[in-house]
């Protein structure tokens, strides 16, 4: 029992990290005098960072321990926690959060995978992922309205004093936790590290910088420093994105060379010819994605869009987390009498309809009652997904393979929710700066050839603001009440486009996945691996 309590505390801090900060965007970019797009960096990388070293953190797991490698996370994660707590500006937090809580996590997550395969069999396996999975969940549901409350009526500070705390208690639990023989000591694969951490790290970077550079047409010329480049009118990203790409592929065949050669590597790239998993990996990967971009432009919406306070955003997010939970504690009794494909398609095909739902009814003055439905569809179509996907990941491999499978697991899902974070968030503000030029230009109030001289600078310095901030910055400029009038009804029909344009996005690539399931063949054995 105390394991699983330490295990579940962890997996709690980590999961509840995501949730408050999506919730307190706008009072980050307040209290940290910054930007949407300086705190979507904050996300984007702390995610990225625990899918760039994942693997790295599971091998280590296996060369020195799981427990060691878990508790070493840790303590890497308080220290980050703690850092985050008191940081003044976007840079600290950014070296806290991202950075140090980012690596904590990716020693934490492969270990704890393993650590449950160690210290649970059968049934109680089963009992063991259930709980995670529903602490998972709660720390989804409580996150918005934690951070919500905080922001609120203190600070956001406060969560992660809060997390320095329950890191302390995990600590002194952990000592509990059994670990397995220690895998024979082999130098660990620098190369692969290098070139898996460099090559994820540029591919999502690369996204990043469609906001500034256009996703495939450039909308200004690379710079840096003093020199530019035109790429033949082309953007940037799909160069930045090839070069990262290149990395992973480099990254596959040396990893493939040194199992050939059967020495110790990052990665073992046989596992991959499993079609469980490498169809469980494609799916955690595109439902975290999902969910992160989600999570990231609901809050938005309801706060500089509806206007709502930080608890008040909180409170209608929790149908979702409310649905993720029901959903994933009932998955368990799901697959004693339905084949894993079937549930997770089911939750795909759940998980959409939510999306499409809100792709209807969004729009300036939506009503918080009309929003429960599609959130509470959203969230039962992922509590569908990720704890049986996780169940046919795990049983895809042996328990030799445990650690492996895990740091696997968990890069798809960071991955995810960087890439969620990365490209749903690009398309924002990419849609809102496009949209912005297109309104000053169909408007008869604006010099229409100052616009165009103008554009690009507009559409780089664009930001994702509230009608009252905008209006404040108005008036500071030599624009006519008119023209303000105008540019404050431009910018508020460009949100909502932008919002819609982003889940028309999140819906086009959830239907990918669709396809990616039906590959996943019925293994029944695995089925029966699990139910008994």
């Amino acid at each position: 029992m105390v394991i699983i309590i330490a295990l579940s505390l962890a997996q709690f801090i980590m999961t509840v990290d995501t949730t408050i900060m999506n919730v307190t965007v706008p009072t980050l970019v307040k209290d940290l005098n910054t930007t949407v797009s300086a705190v979507q960096l904050a996300i984007t990388l702390y995610a990225l960072i625990m899918a760039s070293f994942m693997l790295i953190g599971g091998k280590l797991g296996e060369l020195y321990g799981r427990k060691r490698m878990f508790q070493v996370g840790l303590t890497i994660y308080a220290i980050g926690s703690l850092i985050t707590s008191i940081a003044p500006n976007i840079v600290v937090l950014i070296i806290g959060w991202s950075i140090l809580e980012g690596l904590g996590a990716s020693m934490m997550m492969p270990a704890m995978m393993a650590l449950i395969s160690i210290n649970f069999k059968g049934k109680q396996r089963v009992s063991a992922l259930g709980i995670t999975a529903g602490v998972a969940g709660a720390a989804a549901a409580l996150g918005p309205i934690i951070g919500g409350a905080l922001s609120t009526y203190a600070s956001w500070r406060y969560a992660f004093v809060g997390e320095v705390i329950i890191a302390a208690i995990t600590m002194v639990l952990s000592r509990n936790i059994l670990d397995a023989k220690l895998a024979k000591k082999v130098p660990l694969d620098v190369k692969g590290a290098v070139l898996a951490a460099s090559g994820l790290g540029i591919f999502v970077i690369g996204i990043l910088q469609a906001t500034t550079y256009g996703w495939i047409r450039a909308t200004q010329p690379f710079t840096i420093g003093n020199f530019s480049f035109n790429l033949f009118g082309l953007s940037i990203v799909p160069f930045i994105c090839g070069i990262g790409l290149f990395l992973i592929w480099r990254f596959m065949k040396v990893e493939a060379h040194l199992e050939k050669k059967m020495k110790s590597g990052l990665l073992k790239v046989s596992l991959l010819q499993t079609i469980s998993l490498r169809t469980g990996l494609s799916i955690v990967l595109v439902t975290q994605l999902l969910m992160g971009g989600i999570l990231f432009i609901l809050p938005l919406f309801l706060q500089i869009v509806l206007g709502f306070s930080a608890i008040k955003s909180g409170v209608a997010l929790l149908p979702l987390s409310i649905g993720l939970i029901g959903a994933s504690v009932y998955s368990a009794k799901l697959l004693k009498k339905y084949p894993p494909t079937r549930i997770i398609r089911a939750g795909q095909y759940i998980l959409l309809a939510g999306i499409g739902w809100l792709y209807v009814i969004i729009s300036n003055d939506t009503q918080t009652l009309s929003l429960v439905i599609p959130f509470l569809l959203a969230g039962i179509g992922i509590g569908l997904i990720i704890p049986i996907n996780q169940s046919v990941i795990l049983g895809s491999a042996s328990d030799k393979d445990a650690s492996q499978v895990g740091g696997l697991n968990y890069t798809a899902q960071q991955l995810g929710m960087s890439l969620g974070t990365a490209v749903i968030g690009s398309v924002l503000i990419f849609s809102l700066g496009n949209g912005i030029i297109k309104g000053l230009s169909d408007s008869s109030q604006f010099d229409q050839q100052q616009v165009q001289a103008q554009s690009t600078q507009i559409s780089s310095n664009v930001e994702f603001i509230s009608n009252s901030q905008l209006q404040t910055g108005l008036q500071k400029t030599e624009l006519s009440p008119d023209q303000q009038t105008e540019v404050t009804k431009i910018n508020e029909d460009s949100r909502l486009r932008a919002i819609k344009l982003s889940i028309a996005a999140a819906f086009v690539i959830g239907l990918l996945s669709l396809v990616s399931s039906s590959r996943m063949t019925e293994d029944y054995k695995l089925k029966h691996k699990y139910s008994t």
